[in-house]
């Protein structure tokens, strides 16, 4: 009985992770294409704290160019 109970919740598990990795995936391509999730490499290189906020988030840690 107990291998019965255990192989219907793992089937459970599985058919969740499943339906919510599709319909996750799904809803965030939709939305990609909509509007961009990745920032442009300009702002990535300048550093995201600077570009969206205008101060640096750790001013003692200077990139080496």
């Amino acid at each position: 009985m107990d291998s019965v109970s255990f192989m219907a919740q793992l089937k459970g598990v599985v058919v969740v992770a499943i339906f919510a990795f599709s319909v996750s995936f799904i809803v965030l391509f939709i939305i990609n294409k909509i509007i961009r999730f990745r920032a442009e490499d300009d702002a990535q290189l300048e550093g995201m704290d600077v570009n969206e906020c205008g101060v640096e988030a750790y001013p003692e840690f200077k990139r080496a160019i």
